[in-house]
C-alpha cells in the first residue's frame, strides 16, 4: 500500500520510526510515496540519533535518496523470475 502525505499509515510510519530514533536507535527503511500528482516514488530513509556532549540525544538527522529506478528493477526482476519458475 502507498504512503501519501497526511495519510494516517505514512504518520504512524513517521511518528513510530522517529520514537525509535530518539531512542537512540538508528533507523534505515524503504517507503513507497504517492506524490501529489499520482506519481508513485520510492525512498531509502536512514534515521540517526544525534546526541549531546553528555550522551542525550538532541535531534534526530533524517537523509532520504530516491531509489525508485532501483525499485522499478528489483521488483521486474522478481516478477520475471517468478514467470520463470512457473514455467
Amino acid at each position: 500500500q502507498l504512503a501519501k502525505s497526511g495519510n494516517v499509515k505514512f504518520v504512524r510510519v513517521w511518528f513510530d520510526k522517529y520514537q525509535m530514533a530518539f531512542q537512540g536507535h538508528s533507523q534505515q527503511f524503504e517507503m513507497q510515496f504517492l506524490t501529489d500528482n499520482g506519481e508513485e516514488r520510492w525512498r531509502e530513509i536512514y534515521l540517526s540519533p544525534i546526541h549531546d556532549p553528555d550522551l542525550n540525544i538532541w535531534e534526530v538527522s533524517a537523509v532520504a535518496h530516491d531509489i525508485t529506478q532501483k525499485k522499478v528493477t528489483e521488483l521486474g526482476l522478481a516478477e520475471s523470475e517468478e514467470k520463470f519458475r512457473n514455467i
